[in-house]
């Protein structure tokens, strides 16, 4: 046995490597858990007790379970084939996968990736702020309205661009003339799917929510705190994310968040162990009560990724759109990623490209793409969040970018990436829900569509055939809070949403070499014959010996032109492609007429390439009926000239600094909050987890053999907590000592267990 100096040294090893995030050669790696689904919820205890299962969590409203078995090693590099097809086997399980370790990169910029230096914390001194003198003889000053006496508020250039950061004017969100009229998130709940969230910030206590928060990575945590690790600086994410949602404003403390009045709360998930059922039970937590959810992170922004979300994850999106908010849908706003350094395509990350979330990237205080913006199909808004065209371009005089709360009650000036983008666009989809609380997913979608303008005169800019500005960069333009408030107030809620499928066309044509391959097929419906599009997916699957040289276009019936796929220099790959494409550039056209898809090999390319394209199929998202208050003009689409860029993005600019909104009355409805709400949830969930654990010893009795080794280990674990109790005694830690301790502890059990499975 050993000695209590060796198990303490032990912990403390475990507690350090428990705190740094999962490496990349860990990416992949099976985990004893498998994501079972069966036609009857009540045979779940039998079936895991006949295959020598037990249950280790429950996804109730998915229908889906986690089993685990206890002679298979928590981690490993090779799958429990063999378990899993004992249970496809089973008559009564409809799906069977292990669970897989996922690499999520939370979408900041850590470092310059260019010039490959680390982050550097400035002293909020240290920062280019344009001189008065300079914004006074040009004529610029902050707008009139409401005022603050936060101490980084006048930095925020985001929210009132005059200059200050040395950008160009106006290159904001546009979120005072809202701000003015009283709309600042009031009964609205957003919540930061993250690593967790430093609630005790001062700018964060007054708008935390319990309600709306929870732990997924420690499984010990009876109070359900997503507080992070705080000791690590790379768990200060989420807490940046937060505080730019909803800071709290007038208390003289960091900054203003752009729902100042809603409330914030956060779900620790990044913070641990990733695979696709914690994904799930993250975005479909609590969808009755959270209004919107923000995702800064995904697959790896390497440029040498094409993922997806898992089964659960995908269902747990599509029923948080049908179900949450009472049926009118969570609106899921995700960062669409920071890989354009790495030439990046924000089309290979399924989270974006899904038709369910509304993905958003960034733009400089000169309205321009940062040097590590990613392009494509599936991007429908930017937000102004600062960065570089050119990585390293300022020299060592930093500009500000995001001001945001940070862990341990710090500020932070310098928040940047799509990471950064993704919460101030949540933090106004909040504003434009408080205007009008009956808005559906797709509503607060078509009001994005309809309100945000061009930023900047770019050459790539077209208008689709139903009239609307629309670039790979920009999608469609920046996001103006300000207008789609205005838009909320009086909108009509759109159509019911009908999705049709064409069928899986065989095409089985060689890809040639530095060159195309097309195909043609023509729209036809499965219902009601749709009349304006939303989303089209294109579902495609082809082998390659080198993934990057492939190119995909998919051009509509009005002629426009969206690159699914670009090519990606990193991309070495030869499993070829098997994956679902999204584009939002048809957005309001009629599907009708002849779809071209076109396959290239990377004309640049020196290499001899060699594929063949097997199939795909066609996915329409639109609407059967015309929208009233919308234009239904069919057009061919057409790339604009610099000419009349400028002109639409001077009128644009022009209309959105005329606004006008009505004042809000507070009469909306509102959510209650008070202390025996949280409480009579917190009494809901003990209770639910009771349930569950009745379920559970229900199965565990069945499970004899089970039960048995489990006994055979009991001794040991005893002598092992008796060690644990014995230190922790010894030691008056606060809050957050002790949940580190709880994690250290768990892996030392796991350690334990899989120390004993080698030895059988």
């Amino acid at each position: 046995m050993w000695s209590r100096v060796m198990w303490t040294l032990l912990l403390l090893g475990l507690a350090v490597s428990s705190a740094l995030p999962v490496s990349a050669e860990d990416d992949g790696d099976y985990l004893n858990l498998f994501l079972v689904k069966v036609n009857k919820r009540s045979a779940i205890h039998e079936l895991a007790a006949e295959h020598g299962f037990t249950i280790a969590d429950e996804l109730e409203e998915l229908g889906y379970h986690l089993l685990e078995h206890s002679d298979i090693s928590r981690r490993s590099k090779r799958s429990a084939e063999n378990h899993v097809q004992k249970l496809r086997d089973d008559t009564r399980v409809q799906f069977v996968q292990q669970q897989k370790l996922l690499i999520r990169d939370k979408r900041e910029i850590l470092h310059d990736k260019q010039l490959e230096m680390p982050e550097r914390i400035f002293d909020p001194t240290e920062y280019y702020r344009a001189p008065a003198a300079h914004l006074y003889n040009r004529g610029f000053s902050s707008s009139q309205g409401v005022t603050f006496n936060d101490p980084y508020y006048k930095d925020q250039w985001y929210c009132d661009n005059y200059g200050q950061s040395g950008g160009k004017k106006y290159i904001d969100l546009n979120v005072k003339v809202a701000w003015d009229q009283g709309y600042t998130g009031t009964g609205v709940t957003i919540t930061v799917l993250d690593d967790g969230i430093d609630h005790t910030h001062p700018d964060l206590q007054k708008n935390y929510s319990p309600f709306a928060s929870a732990d997924l990575n420690d499984v010990h945590d009876k109070n359900n705190d997503p507080m992070p690790n705080t000791r690590v600086p790379g768990n200060s994410h989420g807490t940046r994310c937060a505080g730019e949602i909803a800071a709290e404003a007038n208390n003289g403390v960091c900054s203003v968040g752009i729902a100042y009045n809603a409330k914030v709360g956060g779900i620790r998930m990044l913070d641990g162990a990733v695979y696709d059922s914690v994904e799930a039970k993250a975005i479909n937590f609590k969808n009755n009560f959270i209004d919107v959810m923000s995702a800064s992170w995904g697959p790896k922004d390497d440029g040498m990724t094409i993922e997806g979300p898992g089964a659960a994850t995908q269902e747990a999106l599509e029923m948080g759109v049908r179900k949450g908010r009472d049926g009118k849908g969570i609106i899921y706003v995700w960062a669409t990623g920071n890989g354009g350094v790495h030439d990046d395509d924000c089309g290979c990350d399924g989270y974006v490209s899904s038709p369910y979330t509304l993905s958003v990237g960034s733009i400089t205080d000169n309205g321009d793409a940062p040097y590590f913006d990613e392009k494509c199909a599936s991007t429908m808004t930017v937000v102004p969040s600062g960065g570089e065209v050119r990585a390293g371009e300022f020299g060592d005089k930093p500009k500000i970018r995001v001001v945001t709360t940070d862990i341990n009650g710090g500020c932070i000036l310098g928040f940047e990436g799509t990471s950064a983008a993704a919460p101030l666009a949540a933090g106004c989809m909040a504003l434009a829900l408080e205007a009008n609380p009956d808005l559906t997913w797709r509503d607060v979608q078509h009001i994005v569509v309809e309100t945000s303008k061009i930023p900047s005169v770019d050459p790539k800019w077209i208008i689709n055939g139903a009239g609307k500005h629309v670039s790979h960069t920009y999608g469609f333009g920046v996001l103006d809070c300000g207008a789609m408030v205005n838009a909320a107030l009086n909108w009509q809620r759109v159509p019911e949403l009908s999705i049709q499928k064409s069928q899986v066309y065989d095409v089985n044509r060689p890809i040639p070499t530095r060159g195309c391959v097309t195909q043609t097929v023509q729209y036809v419906p499965t219902g009601a014959p749709l009349i304006q599009l939303e989303h089209v997916q294109l579902y495609i699957k082809l082998q390659h010996n080198r993934r990057g040289d492939v190119q995909i276009y998919l051009t509509s019936p009005s002629k426009t032109v969206s690159e699914m796929l670009s090519t990606r220099k990193n991309d070495d790959s030869k499993d070829g492609i098997d994956f679902t494409f999204m584009s939002v550039h048809k957005w309001g056209e009629n599907p009708a007429g002849n779809w071209e898809i076109k396959v290239c090999d990377n004309r640049k390319s020196t290499s001899e390439n060699r594929g063949t394209w097997e199939k795909f199929q066609l996915i329409y998202y639109g609407t059967a009926e015309k929208l009233a208050t919308r234009s239904t003009s069919s057009q061919e689409a057409r790339k604009l000239p610099l000419s009349t860029v400028e002109m639409i993005e001077k009128t644009e600019l022009m209309k959105s600094r005329q606004l006008k909104l009505k004042r809000n009355t507070g009469d909306k409805r509102k959510k209650s909050y008070n202390e025996d709400n949280v409480e009579a949830e917190k009494g809901r969930d003990l209770e639910d987890e009771k349930d569950f654990e009745s379920r559970g010893f229900d199965d565990e009795l069945d499970d004899r053999e089970y039960q048995s080794k489990r006994e055979r280990k009991g001794e040991l674990y005893k002598k092992v907590l008796e060690e644990l109790e014995d230190m922790m005694e010894q030691r008056d830690l606060g809050y957050r000592e002790e949940k580190r301790g709880r994690d250290a502890a768990q892996e030392l059990l796991e350690e334990i267990n899989r120390a004993l499975d080698n030895k059988k």
